[in-house]
């Protein structure tokens, strides 16, 4: 029987829930103050529940439950979460300090809303990695509550601010934000204020007029990137779908619906995106509305070489142009870059080291089978395929086999050998693995003489799925 997920239930559902137990009504409160305001971990740790209804919900429900695989730390203070889920899939949220004067001193969650994102926004990481599934509201949720508590035990600011830009199309998976945004403002849980709170879309326009009939006192934020139907559906494949001008009508209406400011995100590129005509277009494009262009120099990606940020003279040349025009405009604060946590930087990334030869072969198939990165293709015997965004390939000479991706500039030595793939103009991954069980040291020559050691995938198990570094 599939049990009951708490982190997902609201207090209607567990005033229902608590009917079916032949629970009294009052304990539908008590079980939302420690789901939702107290965030518990277990449902032993209910303790004023009583033993008996204690041990119904052991029985019939759970608590979201999200693994922690790593914690980044960025320069700046940013930090990024990879989380795994109970199905085996990889989501990250990121964690943006902000410690000005006493009245600016905050913690902003920047949370995922689905698992992959099927938009395919050419500059952005999780677009390349396609859509795998939405996240349920208590996954959603848990994200929060899973940093809150990692902050509480550092004695750290809890979240006050929630923005939904991290992995995924926020509108495709409305009712789950919808419900989470909710569950984060109410009284009885987080009391995040909601205008705390920002959700982000691409343009999903019957989903944007659904939103704006909710007429919530959140931020909008449109990502918008160019100012006519050409470049954006260069880069953006949903302006195919809705072009500009139903964008703006939708956008238009929303305004009206709810009263509020949209923000446009516009990611800067070089020579794309950020000359004066462009600058014009955008001001005949935005006439007539209540709007803000937060302007992001493009973030590094993999595999998008071809989209390169402006220097900041540029980028300030370009701001000041917007603003003479009229337009209220200003560049979004950098956060996270170092540690691929900025906007359009996050992925959920795993590398898997198979041991080469019938073995490894076994163990891809049942991550197949089992239902693990799908649409993803796994090649042996020196055939290479793409791997959630990376080149993975092995060689079988000498039964040594290499792992290869553009990203970091990283070296990985195998028992006896070792292989490097370099790249012009690309950081690479080389990796070489012993042809029987043991380990791989990996030496990242960015990170001096760091080491941390990994094993190799046998027999199927899972338990060698490596996040990646």
């Amino acid at each position: 029987m599939e049990k009951y997920d708490l982190r997902s239930m609201d207090l209607a559902e567990m005033t229902e829930l608590m009917g079916q137990l032949g629970q009294p009504a009052f304990r539908a409160k008590q079980l939302f103050g420690w789901v939702h305001e107290k965030q518990a971990a277990q449902i032993g740790q209910m303790h004023n529940l009583g033993k008996a209804l204690l041990a119904q919900l052991e029985a019939q429900c759970q608590l979201t439950a999200l693994q922690l695989e790593r914690r980044q730390c960025a320069q700046d203070g940013t930090e990024k979460f990879l989380f795994r889920l109970a199905d085996g899939n990889y989501i990250e949220c990121v964690l943006m300090r902000y410690r000005g004067d006493l009245s600016k001193q905050r913690n902003t969650l920047c949370i995922s809303s689905q698992v992959g994102c099927a938009m395919g926004c050419t500059f952005c990481a999780t677009g390349q990695s396609g859509f795998v599934r939405n996240l349920t509201a208590g996954e959603i949720l848990s994200q929060v509550y899973e940093v809150n508590g990692l902050l509480a035990a550092e004695q750290d600011l809890s979240i006050g601010n929630v923005v939904f830009m991290g992995m995924g199309e926020p509108l495709l998976n409305l009712d789950n934000v919808l419900k989470s945004i909710r569950l984060l403002n109410d009284p009885q849980g987080q009391q995040i204020g909601i205008r705390r709170m920002t959700v982000s879309t691409c343009g999903v326009v019957p989903r944007l007029y659904q939103l704006a009939e909710e007429k919530l006192d959140i931020v909008l934020a449109v990502s918008l990137h160019a100012p006519n139907d050409a470049q954006r559906s260069s880069v953006m494949p949903i302006n195919r779908q809705y072009p500009l001008a139903q964008l703006m009508e939708a956008c238009h209406i929303y305004q009206k619906r709810t009263g509020k400011r949209i923000s446009f995100e516009y990611a800067l590129i070089a020579g794309f995106n950020d000359q004066r005509e462009h600058v014009q277009q955008l001001k005949q494009l935005l006439r007539g509305m209540d709007c803000h262009l937060n302007i992001i120099p493009v973030n590094p990606v993999a595999n998008t070489a071809q989209f390169q940020r402006p220097d900041k003279k540029q980028v300030a040349a370009f701001v000041k142009a917007l603003q003479q025009a009229g337009l209220k405009a200003s560049v979004r604060e950098e956060k996270g870059t170092d540690i691929d946590g900025a906007c359009g930087q996050l992925r959920g990334k795993v590398l898997l080291v198979f041991q080469p030869g019938e073995e490894g072969l076994r163990g891809a198939a049942s991550l197949t089978a089992a239902g693990h990165f799908s649409g993803c293709d796994y090649f042996f015997g020196g055939h290479v395929g793409l791997l959630d965004g990376l080149v993975v390939g092995t060689v079988a000479a000498g039964g040594h086999g290499f792992l290869a991706s553009t990203k970091f500039d990283a070296m990985f030595h195998g028992v006896a050998s070792h292989a490097a793939a370099p790249e012009r103009g690309r950081n690479a991954i080389a990796a070489a693995a012993a042809a029987t069980l043991g380990m791989l040291s990996i030496s990242r020559r960015h990170e001096g003489s760091s080491r941390i050691n990994v094993g190799t995938f046998h027999g199927g198990t899972g338990r060698n799925v490596i996040p990646a570094e």
